[in-house]
């Protein structure tokens, strides 16, 4: 099974509430729901094998040339010379290098 890792927690991010915290008090929501998704994916789909993929680059220049709309739903600014920069919120960005972390220790 292949997960759209990025896709699943930002998914998470909006879809868990803010209030789930590790016991420091920093939100884990992202990774909570992500971490609950893939169990439900693991249990109903009893796959062999699971590999967590990620895009390094959300929105490739050569597809915005090509569709010029691609994903410019989550370009927060259009800046000069480049494709945008994405709208991360400040609690999710906080999250993700916790999520690699997880899903290093689980292989």
């Amino acid at each position: 099974m292949l997960l759209d890792t990025a896709s699943l927690y930002f998914r998470a991010f909006f879809g868990v509430p803010d209030s789930i915290k590790a016991p420091d008090g920093t939100p884990v929501n992202a990774v909570r729901g992500l971490l609950d998704m893939i169990a439900t994916l693991v249990a109903d789909r009893r796959p062999t094998r699971l590999v967590a993929c990620w895009d390094v680059d959300w929105r490739p220049a050569f597809r915005v040339e090509a569709i010029p709309s691609y994903k410019a739903h989550r370009v927060a600014e259009k800046v000069p010379g480049t494709t945008g920069v994405e709208e991360v919120p400040e609690k999710l960005v906080a999250q993700v290098p916790v999520i690699v972390d997880v899903l290093a220790a689980l292989g």
